[in-house]
């Protein structure tokens, strides 16, 4: 698997109101829809697409390693 083929699992969203972008997993697409909020979901935002991709390719798209930077 190349860096950019773990993208294919995620998806990405722009709310016009916060100005900002998010990226989730496939899988939470239904939980994301239906409550963005949830502290239990995994969300990434940033005001920039670019950023995300760039994050998520870096850490091969494991929410364990971005969460483990993000936390420190």
């Amino acid at each position: 698997m190349t860096n950019k083929d773990c993208l294919y699992d995620w998806l990405f969203h722009f709310n016009h109101y916060t100005k900002m972008w998010a990226a989730f997993r496939r899988e939470d697409s239904n939980d994301y829809f239906s409550n963005a909020d949830n502290p239990n979901l995994k969300v990434y935002k940033s005001t920039k697409i670019e950023t995300l991709i760039e994050i998520l390719i870096k850490f091969e798209c494991d929410i364990k390693k971005i969460d483990k930077i993000q936390n420190n």
